[in-house]
């Protein structure tokens, strides 16, 4: 590998929201600077920063993926990092080794929520960004509505370096304010080519928003730098020199964000996003000297960005790759060669590299030395984890160790059989070591496994890889969850029918008295949502929603069956015996309920990880009114057997009338009668 000045690196992050075009961006950037030879598309498989299996199925990026290219004399290092909120571990740790950030935003959304979440991310670690407004070309695209979105919710001093001409379909290019030139990109060279030159005098619009935002450039950038306010107030020429020199302290100062546009999928802005990131990122030297705490007095020490200095070097991602464990070193001074001890402060123990590499995704190219300044990859460390510092063993020094999120989701995992049990604990230590906000633990009353992570489709990937790289380990989460879709779509189709009925069989049945139709709607509704959170912690939600639309719904249905009353002619009666009936129905419905509800918890739990809940809260409704429907059908005829057989305290029967809806039994007391 080339060996450059440590003034010449550029170590930056790319950030965004999901789908925002990150990972698009990045295989741009490594296109323009000829590390790959083809253009590969998130959407086809195909990008070379979605390495892994799950990435190019999905079409998102998982886990963040370091690379190198150069550009104009200067070596850029990318991470990659995932837009998903389930990964946003990912972002935290990248950004935690980082210099500089280019945050990707999309110029029809703006800013989006998991934007505002790396941004703050950046923040904490005082990292300074520059901003891209990606996808000009999408219908519906604003470029100063997402510069204003970054104004307003990240609190940030945007500036724009750049606008576009044109928008959507007539996207053509952009004016470069710092120059005062247009850009216009050659379509049939994928980009590659594109012309400069003066401002198209003919295009009013563009031309007249261009001396608009050239003064405010020059404006924003004079608060900070006198030099520039002096030669503006007087009026004369400023150097582009000048004002990239002034931007480029003012975005190191974090005091402002540059903003630049374009459209990566139509190869339109990647070049002059690369002069920025040249131009106004720091690089190693231009940030503050690495801080640390020694070891054993507890001193502060700092360390200055230089081969020569003590060793300080902070590992922040651990992976296993074909079996061998892989840490990814960001070195902050001093070197780090093959075959020499390192000294791991925490762990008090040396450890030996015994070989380093310059990594492109999942590709390593192996070299024998890495100095201040680098970023690699480094295997031989057996015990060093993610956090951990690296230093020499005559000038220890702890570093800042990293704070991992706590994980917000459980699901219960089993081997296939006992002789899996142990293969399937070496599985969940490797996936644990690579990912510090997986947790596995062992429920102390059901013996299961209890994997917990940071989201439904960060468990799923974790259990897609379980599968793919060890079939026989997962028997529950496979086997079953294929029932759960045509069970819930079969139940869904009868409880629309059940729905219908039932309300009429109520009618018919309670003469027409809402009150029994309130009490059995709230008694199934309550005994499902109690069964759901008495199988697992996740059903507790499902509790409280069930009870909510028992409260919100049985209004409704107590004025519906007020206005349909009249018109189906049917008869108020006795209170008293209404109040029997909604006891009875509750004793036997209760139970039932209860143990419906945890039968459809067990089954979406199983059901792989895929709309679980969506699932769950088919089962529970359709389930609860089939229930339902069942005892309350041949409800009239029991009581018609219970009001002959047993003398109800002050009750005689009246009549009892066969119907096409069951039983009708009227009973009554000193002189009154009811339908029940």
């Amino acid at each position: 590998m080339k060996k450059i000045n440590i003034s010449s690196i550029r170590n930056i992050g790319i950030m965004a929201h999901i789908d925002a075009g990150k990972t698009t961006v990045t295989e741009r950037i490594l296109y323009y600077t000829g590390k790959s030879h083809k253009i590969g598309e998130v959407h086809d498989g195909e990008a070379v920063m979605d390495w892994m299996e799950d990435e190019q199925n999905r079409g998102i990026t998982i886990t963040s993926a370091v690379t190198t290219c150069q550009w104009k004399n200067a070596q850029v290092q990318i991470i990659d990092t995932p837009g998903h909120v389930d990964f946003t571990i990912e972002v935290e740790r990248a950004l935690r080794v980082l210099d500089g950030a280019v945050g990707v935003f999309c110029a029809v959304a703006g800013v989006e929520p998991q934007s505002e979440t790396v941004w703050r991310q950046a923040d904490k670690y005082a990292v300074p960004r520059i901003a891209f407004i990606n996808k000009m070309d999408r219908i519906g695209a604003d470029f100063y509505n997402a510069v204003d979105m970054i104004h307003e919710k990240l609190n940030a001093n945007p500036l724009p370096l750049q606008i576009p001409i044109g928008s959507e379909d007539s996207f053509t290019g952009i004016v470069d304010l710092i120059n005062m030139q247009q850009i216009i990109w050659d379509n049939d060279t994928l980009g590659a080519e594109f012309s400069v030159s003066d401002i198209d005098d003919s295009d009013l619009e563009t031309a007249s928003k261009a001396e608009e935002y050239r003064i405010k450039l020059l404006e924003a950038i004079s608060e900070f730098d006198d030099n520039i306010m002096e030669k503006y107030l007087a009026e004369e020429d400023i150097p582009a020199s000048d004002i990239i020199k002034a931007v480029r302290e003012a975005t190191i100062g974090r005091k402002m964000v540059p903003v630049l546009c374009g459209t990566a999928l139509r190869n339109k802005g990647i070049q002059p996003l690369l002069d920025a990131i040249k131009d106004y990122l720091p690089s190693p030297v231009d940030i503050p000297p690495v801080k640390g705490v020694h070891p054993h007095t507890n001193k502060t020490i700092e360390y200055p960005p230089q081969k020569s200095a003590p060793l300080s070097a902070l590992i922040f991602k651990v992976s296993m790759i074909e079996g061998r464990k892989l840490c990814f070193v960001r070195i902050y001074s001093g070197k780090i060669a093959a075959g020499e001890d390192v000294f791991n402060s925490w762990l008090k123990k040396k450890e030996k590299p015994s070989r380093i590499f310059q990594m492109h995704a999942n590709k390593m190219e192996r070299i024998e030395e890495a100095s201040a300044g680098d970023i690699v990859g480094v295997m031989g460390l057996k015990d060093s984890s993610t956090g951990e510092t690296l230093c020499s063993a005559s000038n220890p020094v702890l570093l800042e160790r990293m704070e991992f999120y706590k994980p917000v989701i459980s699901i219960a995992i089993e081997p296939k059989s006992h002789a899996d049990q142990e293969k399937l604990e070496d599985v969940l230590k490797k996936f644990t070591m690579e990912d510090p906000t997986l947790e596995v633990k062992t429920d102390d009353d059901t013996g299961q496994t209890i994997l917990s992570g940071m989201g439904e489709l960060h468990l799923e990937i974790i259990i897609s890889r379980m599968i793919r790289d060890n079939v026989s380990l997962i028997d529950v989460l496979k086997k079953r969850g294929g029932l759960m879709a045509p069970c819930a779509f079969l139940l869904g189709l009868v409880s629309a029918v059940a729905q219908v009925i039932l309300i009429r069989e109520l009618m018919t049945v309670f003469s027409g008295h809402e009150l029994v139709f309130a009490v059995v709607l709230g008694v199934w509704l309550l005994g499902i949502a109690v069964g759901s959170a008495w199988v697992r912690p996740k059903g507790l939600p499902w509790a409280f929603a069930f009870l909510a639309v028992s409260i919100v719904l049985v209004p409704f249905m107590v004025v519906g069956l007020r206005l349909l009353k009249p018109v189906l002619g049917i008869p108020l009666g006795s209170v008293a015996d209404m109040g029997i009936v909604s006891a009875a129905a509750s004793a036997v419905l209760l139970p039932l309920t209860i143990v419906l509800g945890a039968v459809f918890a067990v089954l979406s739990r199983e059901s792989d990880g895929k709309d679980v809940y969506a699932f769950e809260a088919l089962g529970f409704v359709a389930g609860g009114v089939l229930i339902t429907f069942v005892l309350l059908v041949p409800l009239p005829r029991m009581l018609d057997l219970w009001s002959q057989q047993v003398a109800w305290p002050g009750y005689r029967l009246v009549n009892s009338e066969q119907t096409r809806y069951g039983s009708i039994v009227v009973v009554g007391r000193a002189g009154q009668s009811s339908c029940v």
